[in-house]
């Protein structure tokens, strides 16, 4: 029986990280069963409103995980969060594992077949652990000052939503990075599905081609030699680094 059970909420959002994880658990031998069965995220910042209502979403995972004795495995930062919190609220004493503490050991062990010595890439990383990970491919990191990306304001102000993604977007670009690499689903969403109307909120282009973003774990797919995955046709801007 599989260890680990793959939280696969993707917040009715964007399916590449999702697909991506789902390679990339493949590709390094490790086993797990999806869960789907989660509620819509009504986002985090939101919890303070009706806490319990906020950690009802993840309850059918962990009761799940529990009755199965397994431990979850979250793939993106929200939801790890939004796990851990969960299983303290209802003290379901349930093992939660981001991907990154799995990957860092499995990873090590395996073949690399693209050194990305020569590119640049701009970390907008909610958890730090993956620096270590991305030094493993040789690539050279920047790591971002930003904090937040906008996508919390998205409902309410969009304008300075855009404004604060852009800070992002053309702190990579004005840096010379060939993309930003990102771990966090409200990330990858905000900075992929909105490069036009950033670049128009900021009043100022971002080239014919824009900014790649690209997922954790897709960017170790890149290093494995998976560089044709169909998760790359779900991105709305083109990664166009390859």
């Amino acid at each position: 029986m599989s260890r680990y059970i793959l939280y696969a909420d993707t917040l009715c959002l964007n399916e590449a990280p999702l697909e991506s994880t789902k390679s990339l658990l493949d590709c390094l031998g490790i086993f797990y069963v999806v869960f789907e069965g989660g509620k819509r995220d009504i986002g985090e910042e939101l919890k303070f409103l009706n806490k319990k209502g906020y950690y009802s979403i993840f309850k059918d995972c962990l009761q799940k995980a529990k009755d199965d004795s397994r431990a979850i495995l979250a793939f993106e930062y929200s939801s790890y969060k939004g796990l851990l919190g969960a299983n303290e609220f209802f003290g379901l004493d349930v093992e939660i594992k981001h991907i990154s503490s799995l990957l860092k050991t499995k990873f090590e062990k395996a073949k690399i077949k693209h050194n990305f010595k020569d590119f640049k890439a701009y970390a907008f990383l909610k958890d730090n652990e993956n620096i270590a990970l991305l030094q493993q491919t040789a690539v050279s990191v920047f790591e971002s000052k930003e904090q937040e990306d906008g996508y919390f304001l998205l409902p309410i102000n969009k304008e300075i939503s855009y404004k604060m993604a852009g800070e992002i977007v053309f702190d990579a670009y004005d840096s010379g990075c060939d993309m930003i690499i990102v771990d966090d689903i409200r990330s990858f969403y905000m900075l992929d599905e909105f490069q036009n109307k950033i670049s128009n909120s900021i009043k100022r282009p971002l080239g014919e081609n824009g900014m790649s973003i690209v997922f954790m774990s897709e960017f170790l797919l890149f290093a494995l030699g998976e560089v044709d995955g169909d998760f790359l046709d779900l991105h709305k801007t083109k990664v166009n680094f390859l």
